[in-house]
């Protein structure tokens, strides 16, 4: 599961929300708790989205290519909330926000 925070926050909920879905399951399901930072005027500058957009696929890929070494191949549920949404939808649009470089 891949969970991203939405602007003017520090994405806490994030934290409470894998602790319920940790004691929910009878299983461990691996959580990527992601955190691009405070995001304040910085949601008018499309170039810093970007940016943001592209620090989050690297991740995204490297969370993936560590749970598939480990034999866990299914594609993750994500999480997003406000603008974590817009980042998330800018790797969706754009095939080279999703490189690992």
């Amino acid at each position: 599961m891949i969970v991203v925070h939405g602007m003017n926050t520090r994405g806490a909920w994030q934290e409470d929300f894998s602790w319920l879905i940790d004691n929910r399951l009878k299983y461990s399901a691996p959580i990527l708790i992601y955190k691009y930072g405070w995001a304040t005027v910085d949601v008018l500058a499309r170039w810093i989205h970007r940016r943001l957009a592209k620090r989050l696929g690297q991740r995204m890929r490297k969370a993936a290519d560590y749970a598939r070494e480990r034999g866990l191949s299914a594609a993750p549920d994500i999480l997003v909330h406000s603008f974590g949404s817009r980042l998330f939808s800018l790797i969706l649009l754009d095939q080279s926000l999703r490189s690992t470089r």
